[in-house]
């Protein structure tokens, strides 16, 4: 029995397996592109729970249609010794088994057992903030972070993890005291400019908002391609609400399609600033092109809702009008399968949101703002941000105002 770096007790006696699981651990909490070591760990210790369950977390957060496949073999191999492993490691190799098995709220309810029971565990709360995000479930991304930092009051990362739920909740006032408290304690600190810089864009403050981002911006470098490439949205973003259309689309250029394209969340980040650069009435050129290369293998994928509508987007903004349709009956047919098992998410919001992307695409105003009004209300079940989730809004205005100039 040995101990990772948060005191945690971890069944194995190879040195090697802990510092691996350690080293994901701070991979995923300080947003390094390093998070691949965790494959060190089941390779030092094949038998140790958590360097397997570990491993098929890190293939979960690949979040397409391959990601549980690849999981399996890791939380398989977990199982197979789980009589080996501590109560928490029971615990957590069961969390990523309904995480792969597509149950989350039992995954939430054993990362919930293992944060009161064990609230030093950073990777828990990560983990479970991220399913949290992804059912926007605003209260649990704050409760998670809120109790492991009460543990820990001294972690920065925690803090940091702290101030986004704070944001997601409506608290902004407490939001921006611990992201800059987190910045300040600890400066290269991603996932805590992240949260101030939606504090910043809720409250407009978008010339704030791009100085800041412009002067923490070189501790990105070596983050991971999505917070590297979603820092850099936000940055664009503010360019944006300053009315600075033409700077945003240089950050495009320069950082936000250009680190590891081949990953999903670049590929959204992608299209969520293109499809706000047009909004704004400007010419984005052939830029969809390259992103809906990438989205077009994501036609069936339907992990996530607020991801499909995305890719949806890339295919539309390239004009690729068939592949669009055959994602929307693809999206058709999953949504009749998730009525049937009680799920109400894709057919009441997902459908009606990417009828109304692909309405507004082809100039039927009123179609659209008639889809994107029924799909608003319930879009954060989808997942997403307050900010990210703006765009559809804006979509929905933008549509409205058109709607009445084309009845005129």
């Amino acid at each position: 029995m040995l101990e990772c770096s948060r005191g945690l007790q971890i069944a194995t006696d190879v040195p090697q397996a802990v510092a691996a699981i350690d080293g994901f651990t701070h991979a995923l909490i300080a947003h390094t592109d390093t998070a691949l070591v965790v494959l060190d760990a089941p390779e030092a210790d094949p038998e140790c729970v958590e360097a397997n369950a570990a491993a098929a977390a890190l293939m979960m957060f690949g979040e397409s249609r391959h990601s549980a496949s690849e999981a399996r073999p890791y939380i398989d191999e977990a199982f197979t010794h789980i009589g080996k492993a501590t109560p928490r490691e029971d615990m957590f190799a069961r969390a990523v088994g309904a995480w792969i098995s597509g149950d989350i709220p039992l995954a939430l309810r054993y990362h919930a057992t293992i944060l009161e029971q064990w609230p030093a565990d950073i990777l828990n709360i990560k983990i479970a903030q991220h399913h949290c995000f992804n059912r926007g479930d605003a209260a649990g991304i704050r409760w998670f972070g809120e109790t492991g930092h009460r543990h820990d009051p001294d972690c920065a990362y925690l803090e940091g993890m702290y101030a986004f739920g704070l944001e997601q909740t409506g608290d902004l006032d407490g939001a921006e005291r611990a992201a800059r408290a987190a910045c300040e304690r600890l400066p290269r600190n991603p996932w805590a400019h992240h949260a101030l810089a939606h504090v910043l864009f809720t409250r407009q403050q978008h010339l704030q908002a791009l100085a800041f981002l412009h002067r923490e911006s070189h501790h990105w470098d070596d983050c991971s391609s999505f917070m590297y490439t979603h820092n850099w949205w936000h940055t664009a973003l503010a360019a944006l609400g300053t009315g600075c259309a033409e700077d945003a689309l240089e950050l495009y250029d320069a950082h936000v399609w250009t680190r590891d394209i081949n990953q999903i969340q670049p590929q959204v980040n992608a299209a969520s600033l293109l499809a706000r650069l047009e909004l704004q009435g400007v010419d984005v050129g052939t830029r969809w092109e390259p992103v809906a290369r990438k989205a077009r293998t994501h036609i069936h994928d339907h992990v996530n809702g607020y991801l499909d509508l995305h890719f949806l987007l890339a295919l539309a903004g390239a004009g690729q009008d068939a592949r669009a349709l055959s994602m929307l009956a693809s999206l058709e047919d999953h949504a009749a399968r998730r009525l049937n098992e009680g799920d109400l998410t894709w057919q009441y919001v997902i459908l009606p949101a990417a009828r109304g992307i692909l309405a507004h695409r082809h100039g039927d105003m009123q179609t659209a703002a008639i889809n994107l009004e029924t799909a608003l209300p319930g879009l954060h079940l989808a997942g997403g941000s307050h900010a990210q989730r703006a765009l559809f809004a804006d979509m929905l205005a933008h549509a409205r105002e058109h709607a009445r100039i084309q009845a005129a």
